[in-house]
């Protein structure tokens, strides 16, 4: 009911890409997109950014001090650097009496900094040296009182503790060498920032377990660690296998998301320690030399987990990024993107222009992409074909960059630590004080810049000023952190006895604004940094990553709290919850019923398609029997993945005994490929699964072994053009196999004008639905060029914001060019104004909320009221405001809502005009 899909992904349409998320948080209320930070989810992307280029310097230095709240530096400090990309890792430094420490020069790259000191919470900070902002030879890494901490237990997956574990910090994928190390009974306390920190937590013959966890005080946070086993392998050169030293080389999931990551030796060894159980994928990288066919790892526990990963030599692609006035002035720090248009290629990438403007993406995977200057629009963006080639003298133009810097006070005084976010235009960026309460956002576009700042460790935020910026411009400002209200209280179960370790969110009624806090040892807690000013709505969750909702005694949902204004203090909130802890317990067996040992089992929140950051895992005994423990009441989405493949999710109700989970029988595809002179790579997704599997190649012919059954995507990449094959279907138990030829291309002309106008439509995109799906841009005349399209029928779409997508059907000849003229009708959602249904929506806490009823309208007269939560519009289930509004008031007729008003749930007619 919470957070269901339905009307959410019914909406969606696939041809039009979103546009890049600039940055990562988690808002509660409706404005979703700037302002308050809540927890992130910090699994390592899949794409990856090349750093070194041939216009910087040989090497910046990175060097700084450790010191106190105090200013007084910190001796004896450990501090630890690490980098985004491969290379040998620095050795560990100590400061010296003055706090100092020096790493010495350093290539232009993408770099971690930890520093910790006994009794003082530690730092993690993240440079880039080929930004020419950053000072990374005079760093000040401050260490601040130990006042939030986490404990707990590290346990295994049968129930024991573990001793020996590390619990420590991350960032980038990469591990603090120091942290807390659990005892003889498994216990661990380790001091975090207030707010929550990212974690990993790895003991010998485990697998590592990545975590975030939020945290405001002591809080309570047990850990489960499946069994793991060790990775070993050596990266080689396609061409003549010989082996690369100093490649990444990293453990994907089948969803693409990054498991572990290790570096290889002289001789292109390499050993990582710490995986789970399962089907995994290896990719290597180093500069332009990138596995174009990932082999695939079947890990089994005890067993030789060895791979061997092939690099090949992929194009890069390079620019400059320079005034549009003055094309020769070249545009230091500013964000330049290459965004991919094609499944097969590497997501988006994202770097800053060097001192000169220049820019280079190494390691490009053959495909199509967009290039994008910080804050363009998509519609702007010159498309990038990359092929076997290095893409050279790529020019990007931008207005003169202004920037905005200052500092954040409380009370008077600087902030150090402050997490600040300036929204321009469509682009939000983040910065973070320094020692001294000082932020720079560099770069900027010369519109007005709205400004944010928040400190969780003083519990205070603002939501800053506007401030006007003219191309070009420079503004100093000061940002007060004026905004401190809270709401302190209990939590208590359904027996009067504190809950220690749960999470407690509030969220303003009608408003944007919320509050967040974990429970105590004695149950007590304290959400800060609010802006008060009406009713606030809460829930009480497992924690911060958690969809497991803990529900009141009696009926769904608290009753709101008031808090009048952004200095009150709310005292004496008693929060009674039914807490209950309970087991999943069942089998893992194959095709055959009989039980396999070893798999992992993983239970998520919600029924199938549920989906949470730190799931419940067990892994099976020799019987292939499982338990999953201390679960709240509620659906799960259970799932199994083994060496031998992964079962179908299936959804179970906490406390189910006999819950079984079968291992799919798989397929396998055998593809030829014939007549291909300039072939580069073939990619083979399944339409039904998250992922890509990787083929091994035997001369013209490439393997495709163990996949799940259903229908597959096969996407080709030659030097000159790439194009999808839909009509392979696997069968389990059986082998298909396909053979693909060179197809003949032609090219369509086209006119794209609006049907009620008759003018032409500029700034759309207009793709071929066969083929290479290479969209262009109509120019001022709507006019559009597809240079390659395949021969024979073939669809011709175009489409752009405020229009519906149009379509028309063409038969291509080869090696010819015809012409199609395409009339778009304004979309519905134009003419929503129209169309009146009188009532607004708001997301609360995973709820759709009517946030208003407008008098006599229909809403008003089908009995909506204010407050009412909408499950479901139509049959579908609703899991978001702004699309609710689309449904509600995006068509004519009758609606049917169906609403939980208090315990109870209604059905209502709302007739719209």
């Amino acid at each position: 009911m919470r957070r269901g899909v339905g009307i959410g992904g019914a909406l969606c349409i696939a041809a039009v890409v979103a546009f890049f998320v600039l940055h990562r948080h988690r808002a509660s209320n409706t404005d979703a997109t700037f302002g308050r930070a809540g927890s992130a989810d910090t699994t390592t992307s899949s794409s990856r950014n090349s750093r070194k280029l041939a216009t910087q310097p040989v090497g910046r230095r990175i060097a700084g001090v450790v010191i106190g709240e105090d200013d007084r530096p910190i001796a004896g400090a450990h501090v630890q650097l690490a980098s985004k990309e491969p290379g040998p890792r620095a050795p560990m430094i100590v400061t010296t009496a003055d706090g100092a420490f020096d790493f010495g020069l350093k290539p232009p790259r993408e770099y971690v900094v930890f520093a910790d000191a006994a009794k003082l919470t530690g730092a993690v900070h993240e440079l880039d040296l080929v930004d020419p902002n950053v000072q990374a030879e005079r760093l000040r890494i401050v260490l601040h009182a130990c006042d939030t901490t986490i404990h707990g237990v590290v346990r295994d997956t049968v129930g024991g503790t573990v001793t020996g574990a590390l619990v420590s910090r991350t960032a980038s994928a990469f591990q603090s060498a120091t942290g807390a190390i659990s005892d003889a009974t498994g216990a661990y306390e380790l001091c975090i920032p207030t707010g929550g920190a990212d974690l990993r937590v790895s003991a010998d013959g485990y697998a590592t377990v990545r975590a975030r966890v939020s945290a405001f005080g002591r809080t309570l946070r047990d850990f489960v660690l499946a069994p793991g086993a060790t990775v070993t392998g050596k990266v080689v050169r396609a061409s003549d296998k010989t082996p690369v030293e100093s490649a990444t080389v990293e453990l994907r999931e089948d969803d693409g998301s990054v498991d572990l990551v290790g570096t290889s030796n002289a001789d292109g060894t390499f050993t990582i320690d710490g995986a789970l159980p399962g089907r995994h994928v290896a990719v290597a990288y180093v500069g332009n030399l990138v596995t174009l066919d990932p082999p695939e790892v079947a890990i089994e526990i005890g067993a030789p987990n060895e791979v061997t990963c092939e690099v090949s030599a992929t194009p890069s692609v390079s620019g400059r990024l320079v005034l549009a006035s003055d094309e020769k002035v070249g545009v230091p720090g500013v964000e330049v993107y290459l965004g991919a248009m094609t499944g097969g290629s590497d997501d988006w990438r994202a770097m800053k222009s060097a001192s000169d403007g220049t820019f280079l993406f190494e390691g490009v995977r053959p495909g199509d992409y967009m290039a994008m200057v910080h804050s363009a629009s998509q519609s702007s963006a010159p498309p990038v074909h990359v092929a076997s080639a290095d893409v050279s003298g790529l020019v990007l133009t931008t207005e003169a960059p202004s920037s905005v810097s200052g500092r954040v006070l409380y009370e008077g005084k600087p902030v150090e630590g402050a997490d600040v976010r300036a929204r321009s235009g469509k682009a939000v960026t983040e910065a973070t004080t320094d020692s001294e309460g000082k932020f720079a956002f560099e770069g900027l576009l010369g519109e007005d810049v709205q400004l944010y700042a928040q400190s969780d460790r003083l519990g205070a935020f603002t939501n800053g000023p506007t401030v006007p910026l003219a191309k070009g411009e420079k503004k100093i400002v000061d940002v007060t952190l004026d905004l401190a209200a809270s709401v302190a209280g209990i939590v208590i179960d359904q027996n009067n006895q504190p809950v220690p370790g749960v999470f407690v969110r509030f969220s303003l009624l009608h408003g944007s604004d919320f509050g967040q806090a974990t429970t105590a040892d004695d149950g007590s807690f304290a959400a800060r940094a609010m802006s008060g000013g009406g009713q606030y709505v809460y829930e009480v969750t497992e924690h911060a990553e958690s969809q497991i909702v803990l529900f009141p005694v009696e009926g769904k949902r608290f009753p709101p709290v008031t808090v009048e204004n952004g200095h009150s203090h709310v005292i004496g909130l008693r929060v009674k919850i039914k807490r209950e802890r309970l087991t999943i317990r069942g089998r893992v067996v194959d095709a055959t019923a009989a039980g396999v040992p070893d798999a992992t089992v993983r239970a998520v929140v919600g029924g199938k398609g549920g989906s949470e950051y730190a799931p419940a895992i067990a892994t099976t005994d020799q019987s292939g029997a499982y338990v999953l423990r201390d679960l709240s009441r509620g659906p799960f989405t259970l799932s199994a993945s083994a060496s031998r493949g992964e079962s179908d999710e299936i959804s179970v109700e906490a406390g189910a005994t006999n819950a079984t989970l079968t291992l799919k029988q798989l397929g396998n595809i055998d593809l030829t490929l014939d007549g291909f002179t300039d072939l580069i790579t073939v990619v083979a997704t399944p339409r039904e699964h998250a992922g890509v599997y990787p083929g091994t190649r035997t001369g013209n012919i490439i393997h495709y072994r163990n996949v799940f059954p259903g229908p597959y995507t096969l996407e080709v990449y030659t030097q000159g053009d790439n194009w999808e094959d839909n009509s392979v279907v696997v069968t389990a138990g059986d082998t298909v196999a396909v053979t693909l030829h060179p197809r003949a291309l032609g090219h369509v002309d086209g006119v794209l004008v609006d049907a009620v106008t008759k003018q032409p439509i500029s700034d759309a995109r207009c793709a071929a639905g066969t083929g290479s799906w290479k969209p262009v841009q109509t120019d001022s005349g709507g006019a559009f060029h597809l240079p390659t399209v395949v021969a024979g029928e073939s669809v011709v779409s175009c489409w752009r914001v405020g229009y519906d997508v149009t379509n028309e059907t063409v038969t291509v000849l080869a090696n010819q060019a015809i012409h199609v003229d395409l009339a778009a009708s304004p979309s519905a959602a134009n003419n929503a104004k129209n169309i009146h249904s009188g009532i607004s929506f708001e997301n609360q806490l995973g709820d759709v909320m009517v946030s208003a009823v407008a008098p006599n309208s229909p809403g008003a007269r089908a009995g909506v009221l204010v407050g009412d939560v909408v499950t479901k519009m139509d049959g579908e289930i609703v899991d978001d405001a702004g699309l609710a509004w689309a449904v509600v008031d995006g068509t004519t007729g009758p609606i049917t809502l169906e609403i939980e008003r208090g315990d109870k749930t209604l059905t209502l007619t709302v007739v719209r005009e």
